[in-house]
């Protein structure tokens, strides 16, 4: 197991020693790889883009497909190369664009409770505000899902883990959370939450890119426990390796905000990010595996003695 670790290891290394305009290259010659030949997850992708730009023309569809899949291809070269980026890279590559909106909480002591998506470079969200914050010691914890795969998941964290960088499961947030606390010291929490629920975690429906659509609840529960401020990172492309970020202040006390609006507004903002530019989204996933009416969530809402909630607000 070890021998095969080194092994991967190593060669994610060498691969993320060639410069930009090579991987580049080589993203090009994926591309024909994936959506020519393979034609990777290409019903999923097409599926889901139907349903969620029904007044767009067949030929419009197959445009933001193939600039999807060009993209996809562009994200896994880069998220290779982030092992060995300096410092000096991430600052010129992921550009914060207002780094002060958050770091009067954080320097106070608050937890910092931030949402994201797969959205972008999302993998580089992290590193490029260390780099924007040279200076400073606070520590990200970014919430993620173990791999089944130990060998992958070992990787992972190892590429994903630095001095500033933790990532950490769902179950030790908490227990962070009231660590930090005590030593009166602010930690950042970011949570991709664009995924589809379990069918356990499914009660409360809104309109997500024309669809109904249940939003992942947990981060806003986590959140309203800790009373912490809530962000949304909204991030845009700018051209090929380079992107800006920017925070969007939620709400400075999540304990006072009514049920599912955290949620609410965290699909909002990114609803209105992918309109945008929808190329940069993860369109690989079944993000619509589940309907309202679907049997597996109607026995849960059953089991759990609670009623379907949906939202009918319209968004401006």
């Amino acid at each position: 197991m070890k021998i095969l670790y080194y092994f991967v290891y190593g060669l994610v290394w060498a691969f993320s020693l060639l410069p930009f305009c090579v991987l580049y290259i080589l993203s090009d010659i994926l591309f024909i790889l994936i959506y020519k030949i393979a034609r990777y997850r290409r019903r999923v992708i097409r599926r889901n883009l139907i349903n969620s730009f029904p007044d767009k023309s067949k030929r419009e569809i197959r445009r933001i497909e193939r600039k999807f899949y060009r993209y996809f291809c562009d994200y896994l070269v880069e998220s290779l190369k982030t092992m060995t980026m300096s410092e000096k890279q991430f600052r010129k590559r992921m550009i914060y664009k207002n780094p002060e909106l958050v770091l009067p909480y954080l320097e106070n002591g608050k937890n910092l409770f931030v949402y994201l998506s797969h959205y972008g470079n999302w993998e580089w969200v992290s590193y490029g505000f260390n780099a924007a914050t040279p200076d400073k010691d606070f520590v990200m914890y970014p919430v993620y899902n173990p791999i089944s795969n130990k060998i992958f998941d070992d990787l992972f964290l190892k590429l994903r883990s630095t001095k500033r960088i933790v990532p950490i499961t769902q179950r030790l947030i908490m227990r962070t959370v009231v660590k930090l606390t005590k030593e009166k010291k602010g930690g950042i929490f970011p949570f991709i939450a664009d995924q589809s629920p379990a069918p356990e975690n499914i009660y409360y429906w809104t309109n997500f890119l024309n669809q109904e659509t249940a939003p992942i609840l947990g981060p806003e529960k986590i959140a309203k426990l800790a009373d912490s401020p809530v962000v949304f990172i909204d991030i845009a492309r700018v051209k090929r390796g380079y992107y800006t970020a920017e925070f969007i202040l939620m709400t400075e006390h999540s304990k006072e905000m009514p049920e599912f609006e955290l949620s609410e507004m965290y699909m909002h903002l990114l609803e209105k990010r992918i309109q945008k530019a929808p190329y940069y989204w993860l369109w690989t996933h079944r993000r619509w595996k589940y309907a309202p009416d679907n049997e597996r969530v109607l026995k849960y809402v059953k089991l759990q003695n609670k009623e379907m909630v949906f939202n009918t607000s319209k968004k401006e």
